[in-house]
């Protein structure tokens, strides 16, 4: 029994025997340490080879798909969407590829990571932007544009298909939600500790769509009311004006010819035709009550005769009156009001070709403005004949216009041109038109702020009571310290006229180019400058020619002067400004010209500003 319980008392451990045992928990413990951390390694760097890969699948997607878009951009810019659907399927299949490479759980944790991490952070985001730019700016668009292009969009036989304008419209507004949400979210793009390269990315996808967003935004508000404009909902009723420029005025000339134009379901028809003559003109007052500012700068005339309606750089001042004047006439409601003149005219006859006219006369590019400015006088001296002329050139170039003839996008930048220079202007009564119009050269208004640009303007009125401002030419300049000196930015403003006939032609121009107040040949012309908004004009002077102070005074918060020159044949006259304005902020420096029958260069210059805009 003893040596039982013996046997079963727990042995002692000998030294020896724990000096046997410990060096094979030790041997265990590092082999356990050693496969973890082996098991670790082989995590990491299978990690590593895993988002590597995936990286290089994304970075590849991604460079094809900027290929692409450079491919859709360039077929935009050019106005070509019928091949948008094709590249589309393309473009979102390398684009969704490029985030899905960089959205499992190993991306995600491996963005924790210092060093790294950033990087691949910077990288998700930055596909995640390009792909629900694609699937929800894009996508929609190229469905709405399967078999749109431009061409379908221009008038066959004087009508406009509405269709593809009301299917494309709920798309391009999604595309500008799309296009203003990657904005926002490529801006919040950390780029602080990513590498060079990444971080260069990131800024030319900033860039690309800072440069979008805005013309999309446009676009969205634009299109929508495109159709409803053109009669999709019934008839609309435009009233045209035709200025003439040799008979100048601020807005660029006198609006002796006019057209009702009525727009049904995408039919463009010209109802009625009138001229000034058909009005109730030199009445003993104005036609509606005048703004008392605008009165003290032009008088009262402005609103006493339809010629001097467009005496003011504000097109809708000049509306309100014409259409004071159009209601005792005619009982036609008018959805808008369009303005052109001959140079505009041109220009999109450029695209379109000549138009053939009854009295045998044919209005080309080069002609137009030539014709209906100049020579027209000539062949019709008396006002009546004249007149049967302009009805008809104008039914003939409206005919032509809407036939369809031209490269639709060639004329699309046409009009652009015509309204960056002030000589296709639009009005309407319109809230969701007027919303859009606003401060945009098309109303024809200057700013209410010079917060978006620093728009300062000189303008001419024809005093002669004449057409001979065929013969004359203008240039203009201006300066400011608005960037060098913010705090009281200082402004100067040049213009220079000139009279460039010959003296030869004097004898044979007939009274209907002269006018009978002058001299055959002297042509008095009224400048109106307009200073910065909130400023002031602090003095004036001129060499040659002859100038008279007329009045001053303030219209709309800007500052104004209005002197009356007079030139001889061959005389130049040059009138410079000064002007300051009070501490604020300064946009881009503008000048604004009166769009006369011959171009006029303008110069601005801001020391220390990054950009001035002529």
């Amino acid at each position: 029994m003893a040596s039982k319980r013996a046997e079963e008392r727990p042995r002692a451990h000998s030294r020896r025997d724990s000096r046997h045992s410990t060096p094979k928990k030790k041997h265990t413990l590092r082999r356990s340490i050693l496969f973890s951390l082996l098991g670790v390694l082989i995590i990491v760097v299978v990690a590593g080879v895993w988002i590597g890969a995936r990286a290089l699948i994304a970075k590849s997607a991604l460079e094809d798909a900027v290929a692409q878009v450079k491919t859709v951009s360039g077929s935009l810019s050019s106005f070509d969407t019928s091949t948008l659907g094709k590249t589309y399927d393309g473009l979102h299949k390398n684009t969704s590829k490029a985030e899905d490479m960089t959205s499992d759980w190993v991306w995600g944790a491996a963005e924790k990571i210092p060093g790294i991490g950033p990087n691949l952070l910077a990288f998700r985001q930055t596909a995640v932007v390009v792909n629900n730019l694609v699937e929800d700016g894009l996508q929609p668009v190229a469905k709405a544009a399967t078999g749109v292009s431009i061409a379908s969009l221009k008038p066959v036989n004087g009508k406009i298909d509405l269709k593809p304008i009301e299917k494309l419209s709920p798309a391009v507004v999604k595309a500008a939600v799309a296009v203003s949400q990657a904005n926002k979210a490529a801006k919040a793009i950390d780029t602080s500790s990513t590498i060079g390269i990444l971080s260069s990315k990131v800024t030319e996808l900033r860039q690309l769509l800072a440069k979008a967003d805005p013309p999309v935004q446009e676009a969205a508000k634009i299109l929508p009311l495109v159709a409803p404009a053109l009669g999709a909902a019934g008839p609309r009723h435009y009233l045209m004006l035709f200025q003439g420029n040799s008979e100048v005025r601020a807005l660029g000339g006198n609006p002796a010819a006019m057209a009702v134009i009525e727009m049904n379901d995408g039919v463009i028809t010209i109802t009625k035709q009138y001229s000034s003559s058909n009005f109730y003109n030199a009445r003993p007052y104005p036609v509606e009550p005048l703004n008392p500012a605008v009165e003290h700068i032009y008088s009262d005339i402005i609103g006493r005769w339809i010629p001097n309606i467009t005496s003011t750089p504000d097109y809708p001042t000049a509306v309100s009156l014409m259409r004071a004047y159009f209601a005792e006439e005619d009982s036609t409601k008018l959805d808008g009001v369009i303005s052109m003149d001959p140079v505009a005219l041109s220009y999109l006859l450029k695209v379109t070709g000549p138009a053939k006219m009854a009295t045998g006369d044919t209005l080309t590019a080069d002609n137009a403005v030539s014709l209906l400015l100049n020579e027209a006088y000539f062949k019709y001296p008396v006002g009546a004949d004249s007149n049967v002329f302009f009805a008809e050139a104008a039914v003939s170039a409206f005919k032509v216009l809407t036939s369809g003839k031209g490269d639709p996008a060639e004329l699309l930048k046409a009009l652009v041109r015509s309204t960056n220079e002030g000589r296709l202007l639009y009005w309407s009564p319109d809230p969701g038109q007027a919303r859009v119009l606003k401060d945009t050269r098309l109303a024809g208004t200057l700013p209410t702020s010079n917060a978006d640009a620093t728009v300062i303007g000189a303008y001419v009125n024809d005093v002669t009571g004449s057409k001979m401002d065929y013969y004359i030419k203008g240039k203009a300049s201006a300066t400011s310290t608005q960037c060098s000196a913010p705090d009281k930015p200082a402004f100067t403003e040049t213009v220079t006229l000139s009279n460039v006939i010959d003296p030869k032609i004097i004898p044979t121009l007939p009274l209907y180019i002269t006018g009978p107040y002058y001299t055959p040949g002297t042509v008095a012309t009224d400048v109106v400058v307009y200073g910065p908004y909130g400023g002031t004009i602090t003095g004036w002077k001129s060499t040659g020619g002859e100038a008279t102070f007329k009045t001053s005074g303030a219209i709309n918060g800007r500052p104004v002067y209005r002197i009356l020159t007079t030139l001889k044949p061959g005389e130049n006259i040059t009138l410079t400004y000064t002007m300051t304005a009070p501490k604020g902020k300064f946009g881009p420096l503008e000048m604004r010209t009166t769009p006369m029958v011959w171009p006029t260069p303008t110069t601005v210059s801001s020391p220390g500003c990054a950009v001035a805009k002529k």
